[in-house]
């Protein structure tokens, strides 16, 4: 299925409440790793900016 024709979303307001204090935690953790992934793998910035957005809007 693609994201066009999907009706709901991914993850509920619940799910990202409940789950995003664990994000925060890991990104804290694993920021310097990751930056470093987004080195060797460029084409994963889109991906790399969206999350970032996502973890803004948590924290």
């Amino acid at each position: 299925m693609t994201e066009a024709q999907r009706k709901f979303r991914r993850h509920s307001d619940f799910r990202v409440g409940l789950y995003g204090y664990n994000w925060v935690l890991a990104w804290d953790f694993c920021c310097h790793l990751v930056q470093q992934l987004m080195l060797i793998n460029p084409h994963k910035l889109n991906y790399y900016q969206q999350g970032l957005k996502v973890l803004s809007a948590i924290s």
